[in-house]
């Protein structure tokens, strides 16, 4: 790790953040709006990760599409009340 800071500041994060700290947000809806706030963290995260070319064969021939290349990844979210 490189030590770099990222702040996650999409409109739609910020916006579920201010739900999220909102004293009349009950528990049922702070913990949907956790799990939908490390979501989105995630696909903000992996904007740029590396693609392969890929053929597959569709319905209409073979299509030229992109794949993740490299190994599996896993992302695991550490908040304030977990998932």
């Amino acid at each position: 790790m490189d030590g770099k800071i990222i702040v996650m500041d999409h409109p739609l994060i910020q916006h579920k953040l201010s739900l999220l700290r909102d004293e009349a947000t009950n528990v049922k809806n702070f913990r949907e709006l956790v799990s939908e706030i490390a979501m989105l963290m995630v696909y903000d995260a992996t904007r740029d990760l590396p693609l392969s070319d890929k053929k597959v064969k569709t319905p209409c021939g073979i299509a030229d599409c992109k794949q993740l290349a490299g190994r599996k990844l896993a992302f695991v979210p550490i908040l304030r009340a977990g998932l």
